[in-house]
């Protein structure tokens, strides 16, 4: 328990955004209508970080699986 409406909030901005759906709509769903509130729930961690440098490395989200990032191939 402990949980607050913003707990839900923040979980659904993550979840939506690492479905793929836009930030617009995010905010449209989530009753924001200014970039600085999707920023402020938007929460970006560890794992997001990860993600990332995968897919710029990879081409791929390699690293949300927990596996080393593959080196660049030139």
């Amino acid at each position: 328990m402990g949980r607050l409406v913003h707990d839900l909030r923040r979980t659904a901005a993550r979840d939506f955004r690492r479905a793929g759906v836009d930030e617009g709509t995010i905010m449209a769903v989530c009753g924001w209508e200014t970039h600085d509130m999707f920023d402020r729930y938007n929460i970006i961690d560890a794992a997001d970080r990860a993600a990332a440098v995968g897919k710029r490395f990879n081409g791929s989200v390699t690293a949300q699986k927990g596996l080393p990032p593959r080196p660049p191939v030139c």
